[in-house]
């Protein structure tokens, strides 16, 4: 049996990291969605020649849900969401340094893909176990608007930073975060 969380400090330091990681997770996936246009027209790329980049990104993520649940049973999920945050935020380093290689990209988002599939199966699992049944339904919709918010701040924040410093810039601004969300979770999350 694991020991519930009860004071609200930790209830509410949970939410709040919880709600960042899956933000991190969004603004590191849907951003090279976000630049695409941008991307297409600097490297002088057809929408159909850079459709296997998002194209393995789906691909990866799918199936690495399935290994991400397999894993939570076997390895800390909290070490996990660290690792898929990381990996994601170097995935999102390496983007625009192996740009226009599409088949490099591809395998870089396609590495994204399997990063961002370590994470919510992990955060569900440690929330059910750390949460009572009223603090997780009140709490899990509250940590899944993050989502939202990240598609939407994604779409409104990118087209400012492609006009001030180019749409590479996207996926440096989106790494920093992620790297910052994940060793707040690392140091903050508790065993």
């Amino acid at each position: 049996m694991v020991n519930k969380l009860t004071d609200k400090k930790s209830i509410r330091m949970l939410s709040i990291l919880g709600w960042l990681v899956y933000f991190s997770s969004y603004i590191t996936r849907l951003n090279f969605g976000a630049v695409l246009v941008e991307f297409l027209q600097a490297e002088g790329i057809t929408k159909t020649a850079a459709a296997p980049i998002t194209t393995a990104l789906f691909i990866t993520y799918g199936a690495g849900q399935l290994l991400s649940g397999y894993l939570g049973d076997r390895v800390s999920p909290r070490l996990l969401i660290f690792g898929g945050l990381l990996v994601a935020s170097v995935c999102n380093i390496i983007m625009p340094f192996v740009s226009p290689a599409i088949p490099i990209m591809t395998i870089v988002w396609g590495i994204n893909g399997i990063a961002q599939a370590m994470m919510w199966p992990p955060l569900v699992k440690i929330c059910s176990n750390a949460l009572s049944e009223e603090d997780y339904n009140r709490l899990m919709p509250l940590i899944g608007t993050s989502c939202a918010v990240a598609t939407v701040s994604v779409y409104l924040v990118s087209p400012l930073i492609i006009k001030l410093s180019g749409w590479k810039s996207v996926f440096s601004i989106a790494s920093g975060f992620a790297v910052v969300t994940a060793t707040l979770w690392l140091v903050l999350s508790g065993s």
